[in-house]
């Protein structure tokens, strides 16, 4: 299972479509609160792509909570943030009109 927490529901959405039309099973939470909540109903997540930029307690303060903790240390996180999204959309933008895409 893969847990996607993103405040934004388009990416959110976009991210858990993606996963799941690949053939992974994948799981949104809009914040933090709906995530950590998951995690203490025993979920167990094999990867969280987890947003920097959540609103009340940031994707680093939950990251960091977690990495203290030996229930949830074990899990792969990978920070995600829709500037780096928004960079990388831009630099594949540019990629394709040098190459006339």
């Amino acid at each position: 299972m893969i847990f996607v927490v993103e405040d934004d529901p388009n990416i959110r959405e976009l991210v858990t479509y993606t996963l799941q039309s690949t053939g992974f099973d994948a799981c949104g939470f809009e914040n933090g609160s709906e995530f950590l909540k998951a995690l203490s109903d025993g979920e167990k997540p094999e990867l969280v792509l987890l947003d920097i930029m959540l609103p009340g307690e940031d994707g680093l303060e939950i990251l960091k909570k977690l990495k203290n903790s030996s229930k949830t240390r074990n899990i792969n996180f990978r920070k995600t943030s829709q500037e780096i999204s928004y960079q990388r959309s831009a630099d594949h933008y540019d990629d394709s009109k040098r190459n006339g895409v």
